[in-house]
């Protein structure tokens, strides 16, 4: 199997950005872009494309006119036998939703991102939007992109929550796919849930509600409430997505990958992975042949 990568963070006349815009153009059939994963979220419009994609473990489809959403940590990779693919690309961070003094209420949009959700699908066929106001918007962040004009990150910021909001829409045609209430509950599991992504390995319960000045209990009743899962279910569904990148990506031994990702033992990794995936990390390394 050939390895993906982390494709780690991007840069913009020598600085850390955390938007990135393009408009790709794959000119020969076969694998548009090879296995990878990163921390931030991407968004594709099809232009002229008709590509099959790899992500969750299950391959979609991903046409003319669709939307393709990954989020962030999800290994993915895309390939086609069509002779020429082109379609728009905006990548960009999580953390550009959020500021000071934030509404209540779009934190159950941020949640539902950070939670990994699947009332939030990849693909979303073009018959969900109206086609021109789609375009226009991917346009017009590549415009901004590229002519790099003073404001040109608001702006785009601006097109990206455009895009977000249509697409929660469509979302929410078939299923609530919202994480949350809107309460200060909610906020202290979004802070919980950010900080659980950076520290998953190491993160605890009790320490956690002590640092969100919750008691125990609250907390714990609380981080359920919202999100559906206990907090060990959610840390341990969230390291196997980790180590399931690892086993993609990297040359590492089960041993080195359990210790990596928090686990206390290889064996409890392996069944924690086994009950969660159904097969054992070592098969689902081989399962994937790309």
């Amino acid at each position: 199997m050939k390895k993906g990568k982390d494709e780690g963070i991007f840069f913009r006349n020598d600085q850390k950005s955390t938007i990135h815009c393009l408009k790709e153009n794959i000119l020969n059939p076969g694998i548009c872009t090879p296995l990878h994963y990163h921390k931030y979220n991407e968004i594709l419009y099809g232009i002229d494309c008709d590509i099959k994609v790899w992500i969750d473990d299950r391959l979609e489809f991903f046409k003319s006119g669709d939307l393709c959403f990954f989020n962030s940590d999800e290994a993915h990779f895309m390939f086609s036998e069509k002779e020429e693919n082109t379609y728009y690309v905006i990548k960009f961070s999580p953390e550009i939703l959020s500021y000071e003094g934030q509404m209540l209420s779009e934190l159950r949009y941020l949640i539902s991102m950070l939670h990994k959700n699947d009332r939030l699908s990849h693909i979303i066929p073009k018959t969900e939007f109206d086609e021109y106001e789609m375009k226009e918007i991917f346009e017009n962040v590549i415009d901004e992109w590229n002519g790099e004009k003073t404001g040109y990150e608001f702006a785009i910021r601006g097109q990206i929550l455009r895009l977000l909001s249509l697409m929660f829409r469509v979302w929410e045609k078939s299923h609530n796919p919202y994480i949350g209430e809107n309460d200060e509950n909610t906020m202290a599991v979004y802070r919980a849930l950010s900080y659980i992504n950076e520290h998953y390995d190491t993160v605890s319960e009790r320490e956690l509600s002590e640092n969100l000045h919750m008691s125990y209990h609250h907390f714990s009743r609380t981080f359920k409430k919202v999100t559906g899962r206990n907090f060990l279910q959610f840390v341990i569904d969230k390291r196997i997505d980790v180590a399931k990148n690892l086993l993609l990506t990297t040359s590492q031994s089960v041993t080195d990958i359990a210790q990596k990702t928090g686990f206390s033992s290889a064996s409890h990794f392996i069944a924690a992975f086994k009950q969660r995936v159904g097969m054992t990390p070592n098969k689902y390394k081989k399962s994937i042949s790309v």
